[in-house]
C-alpha cells in the first residue's frame, strides 16, 4: 500500500466533505429559519417600492457549499471509479466515506492501525466533548456555531487518523511501543484541538458583537442624517433606517 492509495486518502477526502458541509450548512440554517419565520424582515414596504433584504453572506454560503458539494461528489466518484478498476478484489462501495476509518479492516495493515489509532480517537472525543458542553452551555450565539464544533470534531478524527496512517507507512512509529508514543502524541493533538475549537467558539460570538455594534453606529448615523435633512426617520422591522418625507 503506498501513500496514494485511495484509502489511505480517506480521511482527507473526509475533512474536504466536512469543511464544506459547514459553509454550507451557514446558508441552510439561515434558510431554515427564514422558512419557520414566514420570511419576516426579509420584504418591506417603503411608500409604493418593496425592498428585499437578504443577508448575503448566508445566501453565498449556501449557493457555494451547495456548488461545491456537486463538485465533491463528481470528484469522489470519479476517483473511486478509477480506484475500483485498478482494484477489482478490494474494491469500495459508493458511500464508503460513511463508514468509520476504524471498520475498514480489509487486510493486515488497517486492522494494525485501527489497533493502535481506536484508543487514540475515543480519547479525543472523551476529552473534547465536554470541552464543547462547556462551550455550548455558556455562549448564548447562533445554532449555527454548535454545529461548526460539533464537524470540528469530525475533522480532529479525520486528521488523527490520517496523521496515524502517515506516520506508520513512513516508518515513524513502531507498533511494539504503541502505548508509549500513542499516550504523548495523543495529549499534544487532543491539546490542539481543543485550543481550535474554543478560539473559533469565542472568535464567532465576538464577530456577531462587532458586527451589532457596527449596524448600531451606522444605523444611528443614518438616523441623524435623515433629520438634518429634514425627514423623518423610520426604523423598520429588519433595524434598517428609511427617510421620509413629513
Amino acid at each position: 500500500m503506498k501513500n496514494d492509495d485511495f484509502r489511505v486518502q480517506f480521511p482527507l477526502w473526509n475533512i474536504a466533505l466536512l469543511l464544506i458541509l459547514t459553509i454550507w450548512s451557514y446558508g441552510v440554517v439561515y434558510a431554515i429559519d427564514l422558512a419557520v419565520s414566514d420570511f419576516e424582515g426579509v420584504f418591506y414596504t417603503t411608500g409604493q417600492q418593496v425592498y428585499v433584504n437578504w443577508h448575503m453572506p448566508s445566501v453565498l454560503s449556501l449557493i457555494i457549499g451547495q456548488l461545491a458539494l456537486i463538485a465533491f461528489f463528481i470528484i469522489y466518484f470519479i476517483k473511486l471509479r478509477q480506484y475500483n478498476k485498478n482494484n477489482p478484489g478490494n474494491e469500495l462501495r459508493p458511500f464508503t466515506f460513511l463508514k468509520p476509518h476504524e471498520l475498514l479492516e480489509d487486510d493486515e495493515l488497517f486492522r494494525q492501525i485501527t489497533e493502535r489509532t481506536t484508543k487514540k480517537i475515543y480519547i479525543l472525543y472523551a476529552q473534547a466533548i465536554p470541552v464543547v458542553i462547556f462551550l455550548i452551555m455558556f455562549l448564548p450565539t447562533h445554532r449555527f456555531l454548535y454545529i461548526a464544533l460539533l464537524i470540528g470534531l469530525l475533522i480532529a478524527h479525520n486528521a488523527l487518523y490520517f496523521w496515524e496512517i502517515r506516520k506508520f507507512m513512513n516508518g515513524k512509529t513502531q507498533l511494539s511501543h504503541t502505548s508509549i508514543n500513542a499516550k504523548k502524541r495523543l495529549s499534544k493533538f487532543t491539546l490542539v484541538t481543543i485550543a481550535i475549537i474554543t478560539f473559533f467558539a469565542l472568535a464567532f460570538p465576538t464577530y456577531q458583537v462587532v458586527q451589532i455594534q457596527t449596524n448600531q453606529e451606522r444605523m444611528f448615523e443614518q438616523f441623524e442624517r435623515c433629520l438634518e435633512d429634514g425627514h423623518e426617520a423610520i426604523l423598520t422591522e429588519d433595524s434598517t433606517v428609511n427617510c421620509s418625507k413629513d
